[in-house]
């Protein structure tokens, strides 16, 4: 059994609509809790209420905000609902839909007492009192458990208990369905039923028969107060008591006083014939008084047929327009089943071509990765093979060609007797081209060791400006070569690196090889150092060469690459893996590197390290190391 809540608890606590608002409910069956008169007259008043208290564009806003609320509530869009549709009172609704609605237009009109004005205004629909106009009160009350099973489907039973010709009692009973619907919060739903319902029937004797006042209601039992029912005591004047009196007393009076009249007047009259004159005057009189009252009761008649006629008029029209819409919809949906048929046999042919090309594709993928999964194999197999033979032919070159530097160097310096010009300008020569081939196995060597992750760093804190004095001084005899200049900025404070310094000296050493090979004779190389935040050091290795060419900028770092530039054709050319090991040495410090470059004007490498701070000032200043000229 349900625990029912207090009527305190409304049902917004509920949350989400639980039952299906209209339509069909889940056994297929028709939802017909709620006549759509009724939700229409809840969004009517709540537009004319909102209206009169806050201007005339009030009630269609409050009326937009009882849809929005209404359909956040109803998770299914399929069943959201627009302002049309809610004044539309050919629906049936689910009763918990409708106390959602009417919870909402009490607080959308900020009037509490909501529902019963509501039944008031408006539960005496026109057809209802159309059809109980020839009806006495009593008559109309007796026969309300019609009318209330037309308009609630037997969602609401409503029982006559009493009925007099001034008074009637009737009962109000909820059924297991809503029950079921409202659940905890049956006694604020059905408190709200019971003050629509009461205050519609109360107002049957000033709607109807036009009274000057409506029925006098007295609650004996209600079900918000835990009552198995609803059950209310209304009390009204009794028709046509006042109409009927006051002609009689008019009668008796008129013969009263042509009675006196006679016997004043006419002494010789009998007492029997003034007896017969008086009571012949009081006929004619109540007889004129009768003749008036049914004169008054045809042009009442007259005007209730009327009425009859043109609620009939106006029912047949709207039915009229109700069947011509349901056959506009009718055509409609055989339109859009056509059309939804055609569709489904085109998605079905589609979906039959799709799965015949997602198939062929998925066969051709799989192809494709096994092929890819060979050629990856093959590919790491070959890098391998690469990777061991470099190593190997590194290791076999660097003996012969360190032997053959020496015996050079030996005869350089005289160790074998003095050469003439000719001699030391040819062994000068293979000197330098020793050099440039003991260099490429360094470099081949490294990136054996970088490719394979044998490469490790040992890194310690280090000057940066001692690493850059070492380099530059060790590249100042090519510099003194081809005449160029070579400037180093340095800071005045000391800038200690976390880095290995054998790994640096070589990024640095690189860098300024390649600023050296291609900058023209009697150019400028800059060497700038400085730091980035309290966390990076920088190096900046500027040139006035020849610049590279802006397609050829991304690629600068990779594997063997080479600027195919015009103006290098007459430079130097190496293995195109410097600037890769400066890369990848960079990277393993956890460093960047980035490039600018305008072709004609030279490049600039800058390069970015963690450097550990510190406050001691070094006396290393600007400098700048000038070749002859």
């Amino acid at each position: 059994m349900t625990n029912l809540l207090t009527q305190d608890h409304r049902i917004l606590e509920k949350g989400p609509l639980e039952f299906r608002p209209f339509g069909t409910n889940a056994d297929g069956q028709p939802i017909q809790d709620a006549s759509g008169i009724i939700v229409k007259a809840n969004v009517e008043y709540l537009d004319r209420s909102v209206n009169r208290r806050h201007g005339r564009e009030a009630g269609a806003r409050a009326i937009a905000e009882l849809v929005r609320l209404l359909n956040e509530r109803s998770l299914d869009p399929a069943y959201h609902v627009t302002p049309d549709f809610l004044r539309n009172e050919w629906n049936s609704y689910s009763y918990e839909f409708v106390m959602f609605l009417g919870e909402f237009c009490k607080d959308l009109s900020g009037d509490p007492d909501f529902p019963f004005a509501v039944g008031r205004e408006t539960l005496i629909s026109p057809v209802i009192k159309a059809m109980s106009l020839p009806l006495s009160i009593s008559e109309i009350f007796g026969l309300f458990p019609y009318f209330g099973k037309k308009y609630t489907r037997g969602s609401l039973s409503f029982e006559v208990v009493q009925v007099t010709a001034s008074s009637a009692v009737i009962r109000m009973r909820l059924s297991d369905s809503l029950r079921r619907q409202f659940g905890p919060y049956q006694r604020a739903c059905a408190l709200m039923i019971c003050q629509s319902s009461k205050a519609g029937l109360a107002s049957i004797p000033d709607r109807i028969h036009a009274m000057q006042s409506p029925a006098v209601i007295t609650d004996a039992r209600c079900m918000a107060e835990g009552d198995e029912c609803c059950e209310w005591a209304f009390a009204w004047t009794p028709e046509g008591a006042s109409s009927r009196f006051w002609p009689m007393m008019g009668s008796l009076a008129t013969g009263g006083a042509t009675f006196a009249y006679l016997r004043a007047w006419h002494p010789a009259m009998s007492g029997l014939e003034a007896s017969l004159v008086s009571l012949l005057a009081a006929t004619a009189l109540g007889l004129f008084w009768a003749h008036r009252r049914l004169l008054k009761d045809m042009a009442a008649h007259r005007q209730f047929m009327e009425k009859q006629r043109l609620a009939v008029g106006a029912q047949h029209e709207e039915l009229c327009r109700a069947y011509l819409k349901q056959e506009r919809t009718t055509v409609e949906l055989q339109q859009t089943v056509a059309q939804l048929t055609s569709l489904n046999l085109q998605v079905e042919s589609l979906n039959l071509e799709l799965e015949a090309k997602v198939q062929r594709r998925t066969n051709e993928l799989e192809r494709l990765n096994q092929d890819l999964a060979v050629a990856n194999s093959q590919l790491h197999t070959v890098d391998h093979l690469k990777s061991l033979f470099l190593s190997h032919v590194s290791h076999e070159l660097r003996t012969p060609l360190t032997a053959i530097k020496g015996l050079v160097d030996n005869l350089l310096d005289g160790l074998l007797g003095r050469m003439d010009e000719r001699q030391t300008r040819y062994l000068t020569r293979v000197n330098v081209n020793v050099h440039r081939l003991i260099r490429m196995i360094a470099e081949l060597l490294d990136l054996s060791r970088i490719e394979s992750g044998k490469l490790d760093l040992s890194p310690a804190p280090v000057s940066l400006c001692h690493l850059v004095a070492d380099a530059t001084g060790q590249m100042q005899p090519l510099v003194l070569a081809k005449h160029q200049t070579l400037d180093i900025r340095r800071p005045e404070t000391e800038l200690i690196i976390w880095a290995d310094p054998d790994k640096v000296h070589q990024i640095l050493t690189n860098l300024l090889d390649n600023a050296i090979k291609f900058t023209p004779v009697n150019g400028r190389i800059t060497v700038e150092i400085g730091r980035e935040g309290s966390h990076s050091a920088t190096v900046s290795v500027r040139d006035t060469g020849m610049g590279i060419a802006p397609e050829s900028l991304p690629k600068v770092f990779d594997l063997f690459y080479q600027s195919h530039h015009s103006a290098a054709k007459s430079a130097p050319t190496g293995l195109g893996l410097g600037l890769a090991i400066v890369k990848s040495l960079t990277d393993l410090h956890q460093g960047t590197v980035t490039v600018r470059s305008v072709v004609g004007r030279g490049s600039e490498f800058h390069v970015r390290l963690p450097i550990r701070p510190t406050g001691n000032p070094l006396d290393c200043v600007g400098s700048s190391h000038e070749g002859s000229q």
